[in-house]
């Protein structure tokens, strides 16, 4: 991009310039396929004022450009008679004085089409690695207007008074689980319960600000043992140590509150399985991403049957499969046993667990997700941490200022069972989206989540030069699948690609035949392996930026991304006239075979041949630098063994000699 100023980044460590010839500078190197190099400049053409709102150009498809198939967003300029649809459109709005207003992402500020929207295409595909997890759900319009109804008639009472209205004074008609009520009045407690011990717990953190040690017996007959070291055992069994230990101890120091739960030991499971722990609150601001991401979970536990012992969990599995695998686990260890089962195992074979009396609704909203839902698709969901503990108590995890905090909940566990028992429920029921929806509606009405500033500059990078691509691209959302977001980019060859965030500063990309599929790359996209090379700290839009203009220039981009180039070279040599579903299949079949060609290069028989010459003098060198090695240790053994007898022969001498000077005494 040429510079047509020379403005500071303030809120950025360093200054960063892509240029048109960005795709020239890009490198793909032979030895790791798939990677090349970002370009860094010293400068930027884009003025940031952060804070302030500038009109930008036309977009040149200000009338709706985007419509829904099948629940996905595709590009409606593409749709057969849009051109006729939009000249008609415009001619009429003309003639009724009709005028469009626009709105402003509310993270880069950029221009939006539609002020719906809150975000552009480019800060939805970022929001991953901005904060942790895929906004475009935070965002849901049904999910915020039922949060905040639910919450309006306590705004302006202070946390603990908000909290008892939400617990007390809501009724989403989902049933307490019998694991979690409470106890019948007038019956006793056990008789090792001793509210006395529990007192001490707290006594010694206001003292010494740490958990006492100690065995310490529930009401019912449950036994937690706390370690020196706060590792916790309930019956015997280890816990991840996510308790609200103070809280526990505060409300049970008083036997008069002692009913107030039934079964404390399934409650201090379920704590412990659900809430996450929070160590501290980051000091720089980017690292709640990394907090969120590592400890959200996905939709269900594991999509795909599996074998004893072969599932490598990727994520955190959900809290109330956590709790049925802690619960019912004792039976399969056996130490004779050498595989035990995977957590996905144990839980299908203990399925029919789901639909006992205890466990209610939770038991069979989770047994439909087994029986009855697309488990790929629910695996795909996510969902945040929003119940969590810090420093031994209960909190919400919610924003203040478009900033992540936390808020206290309390120590009145009749207020833990209910807001356990909707977190508790699958992605997507009713209590879950209620807690998901307490994120970013707690301190008031759709506060959304604000990256850095450096992150923010860089996402208006990124929103500039999609406007820049016009009708190769697009700032309207779009939905690679059900947690992640999507943006495409028309290359100069013609064809399609869309742009999908995963781990580690890097870009999925998906290329597909035409405009009508980029809604559904995820299922009948072919994955290009193109990973940036990351040469600083730079923010993640600047590495969007990247991949947008490369794949936007891919004829030229081609020449340094080899796995580009070899999609191309299979695209062009494929014969056109096939059927489009064949077509497209031979594509991605000469695709795989030109990769696995550059992996695995064929071998002649010459080659070979000279391998195992090479193979053979370098065994004969071994074993000749292995006989040299064995003589040379010999040789030394044998000096130590001279050098020792020297020494003992001499001690002998001088023993002798002072024998005979002392008369033999």
């Amino acid at each position: 991009m040429p510079s047509s100023s020379n403005p500071s980044c303030r809120d950025c460590n360093f200054l960063l310039q892509i240029s048109d010839e960005a795709a020239s500078e890009l490198r793909a190197n032979p030895e790791q396929v798939g990677q090349w190099k970002i370009p860094l400049r010293e400068n930027t053409d884009s003025s940031f004022s952060w804070g302030e709102i500038s009109v930008l150009p036309s977009l040149g498809h200000n009338m709706a450009s985007f419509t829904k198939i099948t629940g996905r967003i595709i590009p409606i300029e593409y749709l057969p008679g849009y051109q006729m649809f939009l000249l008609f459109c415009t001619v009429y709005m003309w003639s009724r004085n009709y005028s469009i207003m626009v709105g402003y992402c509310n993270w880069c500020r950029g221009e939006i089409v539609r002020t719906e929207w809150k975000l552009c295409s480019g800060c939805r595909l970022l929001s991953p690695e901005f904060i942790g997890i895929d906004i475009t759900p935070f965002l849901s319009e049904e999910r915020n207007k039922e949060t905040n109804e639910i919450l309006a008639p306590a705004r302006g009472l202070n946390n603990y008074q908000r909290i008892k209205h939400l617990t007390q004074e809501v009724d989403l008609g989902i049933p307490i689980p019998s694991i979690l009520r409470s106890k019948r009045k007038g019956g006793l407690n056990n008789i090792n319960y001793d509210p006395k011990e529990w007192e001490k717990i707290t006594n010694f953190w206001d003292r010494f600000e740490r958990i006492r040690p100690g065995n310490y017996f529930f009401p019912d007959g449950s036994k937690l043992s706390i370690s020196g070291s706060c590792i916790f055992h309930i019956n015997d069994q280890k816990l991840s140590g996510n308790l609200p230990i103070l809280d526990m101890a505060e409300w049970l120091s008083n036997p008069l509150r002692s009913d107030a739960i039934r079964y404390w030991y399934d409650l201090t499971l379920l704590l412990d399985c659900t809430l996450t722990k929070l160590p501290v609150l980051f000091r720089d601001e980017e690292n709640w991403a990394t907090w969120v991401n590592d400890n959200s979970w996905r939709g269900m536990d594991y999509p795909w049957r599996t074998g004893r012992g072969a599932v490598h969990l990727t994520s955190r599995v959900p809290p109330f499969l956590l709790y049925i695998y802690e619960k019912y686990k004792s039976k399969y260890y056996d130490d004779r046993l050498t595989e035990q089962p995977s957590i996905p195992e144990l839980i299908r074979e203990n399925s029919d667990v789901l639909k006992l009396k205890d466990y209610g609704v939770l038991g069979e909203n989770w047994t439909n997700i087994f029986e009855n839902c697309n488990h790929p698709e629910e695996y795909r969901k996510k969902t945040v941490p929003v119940l969590i503990v810090s420093n031994h108590r209960f909190k919400l995890f919610t924003l203040k200022d478009e900033k992540p905090t936390t808020h206290s909940i309390g120590n009145d566990p009749r207020d833990w069972r209910i807001l356990l028992t909707w977190a508790l429920q699958p992605n997507g029921e009713r209590g879950s989206e209620l807690i998901q929806g307490l994120l970013m509606n707690w301190e008031k009405e759709e506060s959304i989540w604000q990256p850095s500033k450096r992150q923010i500059v860089s996402a208006r990078l990124l929103h500039d030069e999609i406007v820049k691509l016009n009708r190769s691209s697009s700032l309207a959302p779009l939905e690679y699948d059900e947690s992640t977001p999507g943006l495409f980019v028309k290359g100069t060859s013609g064809l399609y690609y869309v742009l999908s965030p995963t781990s580690g500063m890097k870009l999925k990309v998906d290329v597909v035949p035409s405009p009508f599929d980029v809604y559904r790359a995820h299922t009948v996209g072919i994955d290009l392996c193109i990973d940036p090379i990351i040469m600083d700290d730079i923010p993640f839009g600047d590495v969007a930026v990247s991949y947008l203009l490369a794949l936007g220039n891919d004829e030229d981009s081609r020449s340094y991304i080899f796995t580009l180039d070899l999609f191309l070279t299979s695209f062009e040599r494929t014969d056109s006239m096939l059927e489009d579903e064949i077509f497209w299949e031979t594509v991605e079949a000469k695709y795989e075979e030109l990769l696995e060609e550059i992996q695995w290069p064929a071998i002649d028989g010459q080659t070979e041949a000279e391998i195992e010459e090479f193979e053979r003098e370098q065994l004969a060198i071994n074993l000749n630098q292995e006989h040299e090695y064995e003589q040379e240790m010999e040789r030394r053994m044998e000096e130590e063994r001279e050098r020792l007898e020297e020494q003992l022969e001499a001690e002998f001498q001088d023993f002798c000699r002072n024998m005979a000077l002392n008369g033999g005494d």
